[in-house]
């Protein structure tokens, strides 16, 4: 009897290590990837996300308060107006809040924290900018020494072409950036720069 006492201790003190290992390893994946600073597609909010987004629940009552603001990412529910101005090579992008006239939403306008997040919102400019191209694409960010790195990609027949997403404010004297992934045009500045200057927003 007091062995079978002892094998049950024994166990449970196993069973422990092993959440606590576990919990360590995702603990270390999540730093990781906030380390990382680079959002991709593999983070685009699908379409029942971002619904979710632009509906937020009610809350029950009783429960508290819900979050409402918006997750960083892509959006494929905003697209720009046809009349922004071409600001970068063969593309017309803004930068700002939710409630910029320049952004028409799809569906109910998200919630942003204005202190931290901004829109960016694309549109490809007419006539043949990239050879073998439909456009361009919205494909992430990256944080870069404050900087905020909006990378552009040609776009792929076939495939859903995202033209907005929510990202994260600059860096205090830092700025906006459209930088296109590889050897295509679109999002370089006006005078074929690397990469196009939005600002800071508002």
């Amino acid at each position: 009897m007091l062995g079978g006492v002892i094998l049950g201790a024994c166990g449970g003190s196993a069973q422990a290590k092993t959440q606590a290992d576990a919990s360590t390893d995702a603990q270390a994946e999540v730093d990781f990837e906030a380390e990382a600073g680079w959002e991709t597609t593999e983070h685009t909010l699908s379409a029942e996300q971002t619904d979710a987004t632009a509906h937020p629940s009610t809350p029950q009552a009783g429960s508290g308060p819900t979050n409402t603001v918006a997750l960083l990412g892509a959006r494929h529910d905003v697209t720009l107006t046809e009349d922004a101005p071409v600001n970068c090579k063969c593309l017309s992008a803004a930068l700002g809040p939710e409630t910029d006239a320049r952004f028409v939403w799809g569906g109910i306008r998200p919630t942003l924290d204005r202190g931290a997040q901004l829109v960016v919102g694309l549109r490809a400019a007419s006539g043949n900018c990239s050879k073998n191209s439909s456009g361009a694409s919205y494909m992430g960010y990256e944080l870069r020494d404050g900087d905020v790195i909006v990378k552009v990609e040609a776009a792929v027949e076939g495939r859903p072409l995202t033209r907005g997403a929510i990202i994260p404010r600059p860096g205090a004297g830092k700025e906006v950036y459209i930088e296109p992934v590889g050897s295509i045009a679109y999002g370089r500045g006006l005078g074929d720069e690397p990469r196009c200057s939005l600002g800071i927003g508002k």
